[in-house]
């Protein structure tokens, strides 16, 4: 499975929270987690903190 797939719903992209991203790629929440903080650090995705929760999101091109 690609590790950005789950970001992306009937083709457009979309913010997920780390639970989100794990449900829909059928990891448990550590494993998730830790693709994550790799991807991000990477700079494949991006990540925002809201007051609510953390969501990652995929890093269009140019930015």
């Amino acid at each position: 499975m690609d590790a950005l797939a789950p970001f992306y719903r009937q083709g457009q992209p979309i913010p997920l929270t780390a639970t989100d991203y794990a449900r829909r790629s059928g990891m448990t929440l550590p494993q998730a987690k830790g693709l994550l903080c790799r991807m991000w650090r990477a700079g494949t995705v991006k990540r925002q903190q809201t007051h609510e929760a953390v969501l990652f999101s995929v890093k269009e091109v140019g930015q």
